[in-house]
């Protein structure tokens, strides 16, 4: 990951380590399915051969076996197994205590734990690999122009106005364009219903239970688009009347984008928007309803040079 950061000769136009990376994530989980397959084969033979010893000490009446029995009934079915085995018959010792080990060898918390690394990697690679390209045109948002200078033409009937282009900016067409090809990109490499559970972006929410694979990941992608949007506005020093209508104009460009991928604007950036189209700025503050959002939209209104009581 630091490398594909730091690599000034990286390109995500060609895509090759976006694939590259989709292939490995897509790989790992289906490593990570099969070794849960395996660890469940396991707990299902511990079973079958604790079925024996559990019935036994049900059916005991001495008082150590009585006891037995209630300590079985606490522990797990293997742990059931190997517990009445070593108190039952001594020669059985031995083998017991070799097939415990071989066991929790076999599914032990580190063996689990290593393959769920691994697959956390490669999720945070394939977002990075997937994002790199949106990070940057977004993070040269505060140099394509000079968002604080007021422009103005003269319109018809000599009055003056903002003067702003009605087509978005190179660097919000770039968003979207990229946005655009995320969908052919990963649909090679959707893996089976099984596999794609372990192959979710850790951002998932409640709401995208129920999403595919693709929809999925371009959810994660699309509200970290989103969010990083905002905090680059945020981040603005000043805006004018016409630095404030080019930017309404490119981030409804980038949400029609998200629209069509069949993304929900998030909240924030709905009240960011309205706040960038306004002309009363104080009212279309506290038009939002939600609190986080028209927090946000009150420092954009800042930013323009309104100061809003909330």
């Amino acid at each position: 990951v630091k490398l594909i950061k730091t690599a000034p000769a990286f390109k995500v136009s060609d895509w090759i380590s976006v694939q590259s990376s989709l292939s490995l994530l897509t790989n790992v989980a289906s490593l990570a399915r099969s070794w849960a397959e395996m660890k469940d084969s396991f707990a299902t033979e511990a079973i079958i051969s604790a079925m024996p010893f559990i019935e036994a000490a049900a059916g005991a009446s001495s008082n150590d076996a009585m006891i037995l029995a209630e300590l079985i009934q606490l522990e797990s079915d293997a742990e059931a197994a190997i517990f009445w085995s070593l108190a039952r018959d001594d020669s059985l010792r031995k083998r017991s205590v070799a097939a415990l080990q071989t066991y929790e060898t076999a599914v032990s918390d580190k063996s689990g734990g290593d393959l769920r690394t691994l697959l956390q990697f490669c999720k945070d690679l394939v977002y990075e690999c997937l994002f790199l390209n949106i990070q940057k045109a977004l993070n040269a948002l505060p140099k394509v122009r000079d968002w604080g200078s007021e422009t103005k033409s003269e319109h018809e009937g000599g009055a003056e106005v903002p003067e702003f282009s009605i087509t978005p900016m190179a660097y919000a067409t770039e968003v979207g364009e990229h946005l655009l090809k995320i969908p052919q990109q990963l649909e090679p490499y959707i893996p089976d219903d099984e596999d794609a559970i372990l192959a979710f972006p850790s951002s998932t929410s409640e709401a995208e239970l129920e999403m595919n694979f693709a929809r999925r990941w371009i959810g994660a992608i699309a509200n970290g688009a989103m969010a990083l949007y905002v905090e680059r506005i945020l981040r603005l020093p000043k805006l004018s009347s016409s630095g404030a209508s080019q930017l309404a104009v490119d981030l409804d460009y980038v949400c029609s984008v998200l629209s069509a991928l069949g993304v929900s604007i998030l909240t924030t950036v709905l009240g960011v928007r309205t706040v960038l189209e306004a002309e009363d700025i104080e009212s279309a503050v506290h038009s939002i309803e939600d609190p986080s959002s028209k927090s946000k939209a009150a420092r954009v209104a800042a930013i323009r040079g309104v100061s809003v009581r909330l």
